[in-house]
């Protein structure tokens, strides 16, 4: 792993967006530039440019894990930001108005800004830090291998993907008559994510265990089995997994072809229009086609982007208020147990859990009955550092290094392109979702890859003469 100089292009971007950055943070603390609705918007949609005009230079793929994540970012938390130029100025961008009332102020608006700004230059800016391998084609991809442990690993992840098939059509079943909030009242999780289950955890740690074989077809299959569950997902109202399986599959194909920018806005452009109309007649009961196509769009991305508001609430209102066995759950795996060791009995769910802590403190009726706020790693990263801004870019900028890390990895490494594939689902969901379902599902990946790779060493072991 080692330090390349960056290209002059590249440096000069990133000077721009810190010099922005910096900015936002002295007007926060100072407030004396007064900024509208309309200007956040504008520099957004800069920093979005911005980004995209790198990667394009840098003739990085926009089909990368990073640039994905980045796509997902610009979509969880800056939706309201893109709407705005057609929403105009009655939907209000910082403001959350779901499950309680929280009015932001000045310095609320543009500390939050600052935030995610932040987040996205220095993770960005560190990921360009790191270039070993950046040229360097996949090897790891396609082929055929005819082995016992192939079929195994077939049958395995195919028994948990009819498993969950059966559990999703069951959950439909159940909002169909009951309504979309029946999927959660009564059982709230510990967190509002895609996928709440250790069932749920372990499929997408043995698509990582089906990417790391050098075989097409498992590969093939997996994406496929992701699909289809996100799919039933988004019938039963769950917008979450499609997303997630459709961004899945474009970071697959990329990783031997090139898609170019006019191809990936299609895309984009085609997956929005096919989820409003799915929407558009799930039990979840979303009329986004009430409001005609463009603005159906530029309401969908509104919503969406609600996650800003929910982080900008829970920064706001609840900083100091949050437990401390959300933090012991999104490091160890099986940390509710421990939680419950420490407290001296069991907890409830919602103090397992940031943004089921951040939900219930809204609206405990509403939560009850099953309705959740969502949250984000960039709130996760902002709690972690304690709110202490320097520390924060620290963090931004380490997940930066290791996505890039990850990516020249993975193209020599059947582990590392195991551990990529394994995390992309929840990664590319992390931006509304705790960041604790990446991390324990790269941990249960690590053991579960080191457990088949000693049985394997041991049966070579037996089958060779002594």
């Amino acid at each position: 792993m080692y330090f390349n100089k960056i290209k002059t292009k590249t440096m000069l971007t990133f000077i721009a967006l810190i010099t922005i950055s910096v900015f936002f943070m002295v007007n926060t603390a100072l407030l004396f530039f007064s900024v509208n609705n309309s200007t956040y918007s504008s520099v957004f949609l800069f920093l979005i440019a911005s980004i995209t005009y790198t990667f394009i230079t840098e003739k990085e793929k926009l089909t990368s894990a990073m640039f994905i994540f980045n796509c997902t970012v610009f979509i969880f938390l800056g939706g309201r930001f893109i709407s705005h130029f057609i929403l105009g100025d009655d939907w209000e961008i910082f403001d959350l108005n779901f499950m309680t009332k929280f009015k932001s102020n000045e310095f609320e608006s543009s500390r939050i800004f600052s935030i995610v700004f932040s987040f996205v230059v220095f993770s960005n800016f560190s990921y360009f830090l790191l270039t070993k391998n950046k040229n360097k084609p996949y090897t790891l991809i396609s082929g055929s291998t005819k082995k016992r442990s192939n079929t195994i690993l077939f049958l395995l992840i195919t028994a948990i993907f009819l498993y969950l098939c059966k559990e999703q059509l069951d959950l439909y079943l159940i909002t169909k008559s009951n309504g979309y909030l029946s999927r959660y009242s009564g059982h709230q999780s510990s967190a509002y994510k895609a996928g709440d289950t250790i069932l749920t955890t372990l499929f997408y740690v043995f698509i990582g265990i089906c990417f790391s074989k050098k075989s097409g077809a498992l590969q093939k299959i997996s994406c496929f089995y992701l699909l289809a569950i996100g799919l039933l997902n988004a019938i039963g109202g769950q917008r979450g997994p499609f997303i997630i399986s459709l961004l899945f599959i474009i970071w697959f194909i990329g990783l031997t072809r090139d898609i170019g920018i006019k191809k990936l806005a299609f895309f984009a452009i085609s997956s929005s229009l096919l989820l409003v109309f799915i929407m558009s007649f799930t039990v979840r009961g979303d009329k986004y086609s009430d409001f005609g196509i463009v603005n159906g769009v530029a309401v969908f991305l509104y919503h969406q982007g609600i996650t800003l508001s929910v982080i900008n609430y829970g920064i706001s209102e609840l900083f100091d208020k949050y437990p401390i066995y959300p933090y012991i759950t999104s490091f160890i795996p099986g940390g509710a147990r421990l939680s419950a060791i420490i407290n001296g009995g069991p907890l409830m769910p919602y103090e397992l859990g940031f943004g089921a802590f951040t939900a219930h403190a809204a609206n405990p009726v509403e939560y009850a009955n099953g309705r959740g706020t969502g949250w984000s790693i960039i709130g996760n990263f902002y709690l972690f550092s304690g709110g202490v801004m320097v520390i924060f870019f620290i963090i931004s900028s380490a997940l930066g290094i290791t996505l890039r890390y990850l990516e020249s990895s993975a193209k020599t490494s059947s582990f590392h392109l195991g551990l990529l594939a394994c995390i992309l689902p929840q990664l590319f969901f992390s931006a509304r979702a705790e960041f604790k379902t990446v991390f324990t599902t790269a941990l249960m990946y690590i053991f579960i890859f080191a457990l088949l790779s000693l049985v394997s060493s041991i049966i070579r072991n037996k089958k060779q003469p002594l």
